[in-house]
């Protein structure tokens, strides 16, 4: 590599060509590096029939002029495996485990699902005043719907029915 030296003539291009040649090498260093990192880590994951840990449902909050509604997907559950707390300060906690389970006599060579468990919290609008009476949740299909009036006062355990 060259160092430009403040005379005039070409070798001070050649530093700046050396550095892009030499930046363009380590880019694709840490590309090779990162690939072989994750084909390491699905291999595992294939080997031991593991998914990788924690996961995180998806939902939405909506609302009409009497009630919010959270719907959180759930997928591969029971409903007895989740459970509901009305938090107070406008939140819902739903938190439970999601276990995967196995067929007698075969053997799972991959798995993209995840499992284990899962705590989701559900913030509500300030404005609202939430009513430990009208709160509901019900469980279908892999979604878990809570339904909330808008009034009163918090602190309760929501049943899922």
């Amino acid at each position: 590599m060259y160092f430009y030296s403040g005379s005039r003539g070409g070798r001070g291009q050649d530093v700046w060509r050396d550095i892009e040649s030499a930046s363009r090498e380590a880019v694709s260093r840490l590309r090779e590096l990162f690939e072989n990192m994750a084909r390491e880590g699905e291999s595992q994951a294939d080997r031991s029939g593991k998914t990788g840990g924690p996961w995180t449902p998806k939902g939405d909050l909506l609302e009409d002029a009497t009630h919010y509604y959270a719907r959180v997907e759930i997928p591969g559950t029971t409903k007895d495996q989740i459970e509901v707390l009305w938090k107070g300060e406008g939140v819902i906690q739903i938190r439970g485990t999601r276990t995967l389970e196995s067929e007698e006599g075969k053997t799972l060579l991959k798995s993209t699902r995840r499992s284990g468990p899962y705590d989701y919290m559900i913030r509500f609008p300030e404005e609202a005043r939430l009513d430990d009476e009208s709160i509901s949740a019900r469980y279908a299909d892999g979604v878990l719907t809570v339904t909330v009036a808008k009034a009163g006062p918090t602190g309760t355990t929501i049943s899922v029915e």
